[in-house]
């Protein structure tokens, strides 16, 4: 929860007439607080706005324009930093899962390089078979 607990506050400037205007601190504080944005949470403003329709971009490219950045900066943030992982593909899992059968009880000692080059053969060999 490290986006949430660095919330933005975004109150309105009070008109000038206003304050001039105004004799009462209680009642002015009152007119302040009943303003429209206060302490909202970035997510319930966001989740709040109309559906846009298909822009053609992606959805890392949308929160990393700058007007996206200021006006929802945490939930941005996070966004930017969710999209950014790179999505895993099943051969290198396969490969990792195979490694097993390479290192047992009795090659243990083999070093970090030779696995290396012992999976990236048998991953060739499977490729040219295909």
């Amino acid at each position: 929860m490290q986006y949430k607990s660095t919330a933005i506050e975004l109150t309105p400037a009070i008109p000038a007439k206003l304050i001039i205007e105004s004799v009462n601190e209680f009642e002015d504080w009152l007119k302040a607080d009943d303003t429209p944005y206060g302490d909202v949470d970035e997510l319930e403003r966001y989740l709040a706005l109309p559906i846009l329709p298909n822009t053609g971009i992606s959805a890392r490219q949308w929160w990393l324009e700058p007007s996206q950045q200021r006006v929802s900066p945490n939930l941005s943030r996070m966004a930017i930093e969710l999209l950014s992982i790179p999505a895993m593909s099943a051969e290198p899992e396969r490969l990792f899962s195979g490694a097993k059968l390479t290192i047992s009880d009795q090659r243990a000692s083999l070093q970090a390089q030779t696995i290396g080059a012992t999976e990236c053969l048998k991953s060739w060999c499977r490729s040219e078979e295909k």
